[in-house]
């Protein structure tokens, strides 16, 4: 798995040259619904220029989800986001991301997150179903 900035660059590129499949995190934000198509230029342009590499967006995760976010902002963006998704035929994984402050202190310890003392239990069976949906989307079973 490769983090990377959403901007073309030449690190977005090497990225491209790694993988076979591209999972996009977005949050539902009017932002992302206008990142989306630039992305999916951005792969296509990627394509055109190397024909013998194929990539493909496996689906995109909603995550950033909080209880406290202005709701209907935020299911506005869910549906934008969706159907930016169905239009250039991207699964929306189902597993939904919610926001928690453990993230960040799981990454300080340099563990992942269920080897660590702020684990949710939640939290962890939430990435197990979206690892099961991601590597379903891409055709391999455990």
């Amino acid at each position: 798995m490769i983090d990377c900035a959403p901007t073309e660059s030449i690190l977005t590129d090497a990225a491209y040259f790694a993988s076979r499949y591209v999972i996009v995190p977005v949050k539902p934000e009017f932002m992302a619904t206008i990142g989306l198509p630039l992305l999916a230029r951005s792969i296509r342009e990627f394509g055109l220029e190397n024909e013998d590499h194929d990539l493909d967006i496996a689906g995109l995760v909603l995550n950033d989800q909080s209880e406290y976010a202005d709701n209907a902002e935020k299911n506005i963006s869910i549906r934008e986001v969706r159907d930016v998704a169905n239009e250039h035929g991207w699964r929306v994984f189902g597993y939904q991301i919610p926001y928690s402050r453990s993230y960040a202190k799981a990454a300080r310890t340099g563990l992942p997150l269920s080897e660590t003392p702020n684990a949710h239990w939640d939290r962890i069976d939430g990435f197990r179903r979206l690892k099961e949906d991601i590597l379903a989307a891409i055709g391999i079973t455990e």
